[in-house]
């Protein structure tokens, strides 16, 4: 029992790699033999005992402990490393775990937009050449503003964006201060107006620079047909 116990705490602490190898883990004391290898083998895992004085070495198969305590499949008697170790969780994506990366401040490529989303950290001297000096018009190159996600483009490869201003009363369309913004709770700091008659497409390398506050709701965003309706 000692034994099995021993092997026990070899498949949970040994990497795998050092069982699908010919490196041979630490020696391990055990009674009458000086060292007990765990090796790998075509035949699956083997246990080589080695006597304290120069005796003959004995090798002797551990397969059927393995199998009584479930780390071989059923369709083979050979390990495998799910069976060992466990199915590896799924890789954190977009489409599965969106809430985990939409947190304030995220620094989001250009796949994992959407419509709607509000950013921060816009440079001005930047925005000045991708809207071919359309915005901002007058204002510290070096100063920032918010810009607005509109819609995909080309597939998903590219974003259409405008920006966005506090200054912007000309503008159709706003969202008024206070408004919590979705995934993140972020409160809107100031009204702000969506430019959105100047538009442009995003390159990723600028894109990537914004800090993400969170996604407008589509009911929280006003236009000049709604306040009159009201």
């Amino acid at each position: 029992m000692a034994v099995e116990r021993y092997i026990c705490n070899i498949f949970n602490t040994v990497p795998y790699f050092l069982l699908t190898t010919t490196y041979v883990p630490p020696y391990l004391e055990l009674g009458a033999y000086r060292h007990l290898n765990l090796c790998w083998s075509a035949s699956g895992l083997v246990l080589e005992k080695r006597k304290r004085y120069g005796a003959k070495n004995q090798q002797f198969q551990y397969s059927s402990f393995v199998q009584k305590r479930g780390f071989m499949t059923r369709n083979t008697s050979r390990l495998t490393f799910d069976a060992i170790w466990g199915t590896p969780p799924g890789t954190m994506t977009a489409q599965t775990d969106l809430e985990r990366i939409l947190v304030e401040g995220a620094r989001l490529p250009l796949a994992h937009w959407r419509s709607n989303f509000f950013f921060m950290g816009g440079l001005n001297r930047t925005l000045s050449i991708l809207t071919r000096g359309q915005f901002p018009a007058k204002a510290d190159p070096d100063g920032t503003h918010p810009v607005f996600a509109l819609h995909p483009v080309a597939s998903g490869a590219g974003f259409a964006v405008c920006p966005s201003s506090s200054s912007g009363r000309n503008s159709l369309k706003w969202v008024t201060r206070n408004t919590k913004l979705l995934h993140t709770g972020y409160l809107m700091e100031k009204t702000s107006y969506i430019i959105d008659r100047i538009r442009f497409n995003i390159p990723a390398s600028e894109a990537s620079k914004l800090s993400f506050k969170g996604e407008i709701p589509v009911s929280a965003i006003q236009t000049i047909s709604q306040t009159c309706s009201q």
